[in-house]
C-alpha cells in the first residue's frame, strides 16, 4: 500500500526512518475481528473488474505511501506532505502547531488518518491522528521522545506504530495509542528496536522486533496475551509481519532452512504455517485483505511472478501481463480482485504497467480499461484497492485513483508537456491534455509560473470531452521554478498538475 524510494524527515534521523520503512514494504489494510470460521467461504466472494474506470488526479511528485479504506477514501503522502481524499475532495494534512511536514501512513473506515508530522520550531517528529472533523491531533511520543510515528489505526481509533523510548534514545519501541497522550509501549523483550505495523478491531497487533543485531522476528500482541514472538519457519533465522486480518491471522515472510524466504500465515491456535512457493524458489507477502486474501510475489527461474493466496485455493501463480517476465501483486480486496504491476517485455528498461486480476478474467492491463487516458499518462503500478473497486495507482508523474465507471469527478489532466529547461528571456511553451466523461462540461484553466506571475483563467478549447491547453511564459531570472496548471469545470471540480523547469542564463 505504499511506495518508498527515498529517505524522509530530518537528515539526522534519516537512517532510523529508512530502516523502519525497509522493514515493512507494504502496510496492512484496516481490519476487523471475528472468529476464524468460514474464512474460505468469505474469501470466495467475487466481483469482476469494471468495464472502464475514470481517472481522478491525486497529485504529482514523489509518492511515499498510499492506503485506501473499504469506501474508497485514500490517505497518501507526496514529497513532504500528507493528503486525504474523501471521495470528492482532496485535503492537505498540515504539520503540528503550524509545521509544514506531514506523512500520512494509513486510515480506518471512519476516515481517521494516522502518520508522523513535524512540530513547529523543532526537529521533532510526532505521531498524529487527523480527520475532517477534528483536524490534526498530536498523539505524543513516549516520555517526551523526539521521534514517533503511528503506522495503523483500527475502527475504534486505536493506533499503533513506534516511538523512541525517551528524548535521546534513538531506538524505536513498538507503541500503542488510545488517544492523544494515552500511549504505552508493547513490551518487546531485549534492548533492540521494535515497531508495530498493523492492528485489527479486536486489538490484535502485528509487528517486528530485533532479536539480535541485524535479525528480527515478527510478533503478535493483545492485552490478554501480551507480547508473543511468532518465531520463524523451520531452519529460518528471521521473520517479519506485514498484515493482520479480521480472523486473527497474521501474514508475513520468514527465512527457511534453504535460505529462501517463504510467505507464512500465523494464528495463536496453529502457530506459524508455511504457505509454500507455488513451484518457485521464494515467495513474499506484500499485502492482505481484511478477509485474508494475500497478494505478493514468487521468484521463479524465469523471473518474478505475481501471486495470490486464499484458504480455498492455496498459493496461485498469476503470472505476468503478456510478454512480461516480472510482476508483483501489491494488494487485494475482499471480492477476489488483486492489483499490482508487470512489465511487458524482457528488456531491462521496459516500463511497468498497472494490472488487475481476477480468477475469471486473468490479468488485465489497467491502461486498457480507461476510455480516455490523458495524453502522456501511463498507469504503472496499482498499489491499493478498496471493496468498492476503486484502485490507487502510481503513474509516470504521480498518483491517481481509478473509480469504476463514471464518477462525475471533473476532468482528468495529463502531465504538463514542456522542455526541462529554457534560457532566460526566451518563451517557454507548455501544454497539457484534459479529458472528462461529461462531454458537456466546460473547463477553465489558469497558470502560475512560480516566479510570482500568473495568468487569469481562460476557457479550454474542447471537443467531445477532450481538450488541449497551451500557454507560454518568459522568465527573466535564472533558477528553478514550479509551473502549475489549475483546471476547473463549471460544477466546481478542480484538478491541479505541476512540473519544474530550470531557467538558465540568457543564450
Amino acid at each position: 500500500m505504499w511506495h518508498l524510494t527515498q529517505k524522509r524527515f530530518a537528515p539526522s534521523r534519516a537512517m532510523l526512518a529508512l530502516a523502519l520503512l525497509l522493514a515493512g514494504l507494504a502496510d496492512a489494510q484496516t481490519t476487523l475481528s471475528q472468529p476464524a470460521v468460514g474464512a474460505s467461504d468469505m474469501q470466495a466472494a467475487s466481483m469482476p473488474p469494471a468495464p472502464f474506470y475514470t481517472v481522478v488526479n491525486l497529485g504529482e511528485g514523489f509518492v511515499q505511501r498510499t492506503a485506501i479504506n473499504r469506501y474508497g477514501q485514500v490517505a497518501y503522502s507526496i514529497d513532504r506532505s500528507g493528503y486525504f481524499y474523501d471521495g470528492s475532495r482532496i485535503f492537505k494534512i498540515p504539520g503540528i502547531a503550524g509545521a509544514s511536514l506531514s506523512l500520512a501512513d494509513n486510515l480506518n473506515d471512519k476516515g481517521q488518518v494516522v502518520g508522523g508530522a513535524g512540530v513547529d520550531n523543532t526537529d521533532d517528529i510526532h505521531p498524529f491522528v487527523w480527520s475532517k472533523r477534528t483536524g490534526i491531533r498530536d498523539l505524543r511520543p513516549l516520555d517526551n521522545a523526539a521521534v514517533a510515528e503511528a503506522r495503523d489505526i483500527n475502527n475504534h481509533g486505536i493506533a499503533v506504530g513506534y516511538s523512541w523510548r525517551n528524548r535521546n534514545s534513538g531506538v524505536p519501541i513498538a507503541t500503542l495509542w488510545r488517544g492523544p497522550g494515552h500511549r504505552f509501549e508493547l513490551g518487546a523483550p531485549g534492548p533492540g528496536l521494535s515497531f508495530a505495523v498493523a492492528i485489527n478491531d479486536a486489538g490484535l497487533v502485528a509487528g517486528n522486533f530485533e532479536v539480535a543485531p541485524g535479525t528480527s522476528h515478527a510478533f503478535a500482541w493483545t492485552r490478554a496475551t501480551g507480547f508473543i514472538d511468532i518465531g520463524t519457519l523451520p531452519g529460518g533465522t528471521g521473520s517479519d509481519a506485514r498484515a493482520v486480518d479480521e480472523f486473527g491471522e497474521i501474514a508475513g515472510n520468514s527465512g527457511t532452512a534453504s535460505g529462501n524466504d517463504h510467505a507464512y500465515l500465523w494464528t495463536r491456535a496453529t502457530g506459524i504455517r508455511d504457505l509454500g512457493t507455488a513451484g518457485g524458489d521464494r515467495s513474499l507477502v506484500l499485502g492482505m485483505s481484511s478477509l485474508g486474501r494475500i497478494a505478493g510475489e514468487i521468484f521463479t527461474s524465469g523471473g518474478e511472478h505475481a501471486m495470490t493466496w486464499t484458504h480455498a485455493t492455496g498459493m496461485k501463480d498469476i503470472g505476468t501481463l503478456p510478454g512480461g517476465v516480472n510482476a508483483r501483486a501489491w494488494a487485494a480486496n475482499n471480492y477476489g480482485q488483486v492489483v499490482g504491476d508487470s512489465n511487458l517485455s524482457s528488456q531491462a528498461q521496459a516500463p511497468l504497467h498497472a494490472f488487475i486480476w481476477t480468477a475469471a478474467t486473468g490479468m488485465i492491463d489497467l491502461n486498457t480499461r480507461v476510455r480516455h487516458l490523458p495524453n502522456g499518462m501511463l498507469l504503472q503500478s496499482a498499489r491499493a484497492i478498496s471493496d468498492n473497486g476503486s484502485i490507487v495507482v502510481l503513474t509516470n508523474t504521480g498518483l491517481v485513483l481509478l473509480k469504476p465507471g463514471r464518477c462525475g469527478c471533473g476532468a482528468a489532466v495529463g502531465p504538463i508537456t514542456a522542455p526541462d529547461s529554457v534560457a532566460a528571456g526566451t518563451p517557454y511553451f507548455v501544454s497539457t491534455h484534459l479529458v472528462d466523461d461529461d462531454a458537456a462540461a466546460v473547463h477553465s484553466v489558469s497558470w502560475s509560473w512560480g516566479d510570482g506571475s500568473s495568468e487569469p483563467a481562460s476557457r479550454a478549447i474542447e471537443r467531445g470531452g477532450e481538450g488541449i491547453v497551451n500557454a507560454s511564459h518568459v522568465y527573466s531570472t535564472p533558477g528553478t521554478y514550479q509551473v502549475t496548471a489549475r483546471v476547473t469545470d463549471d460544477a466546481g471540480h478542480t484538478t491541479t498538475v505541476t512540473r519544474k523547469v530550470v531557467v538558465k542564463g540568457p543564450a
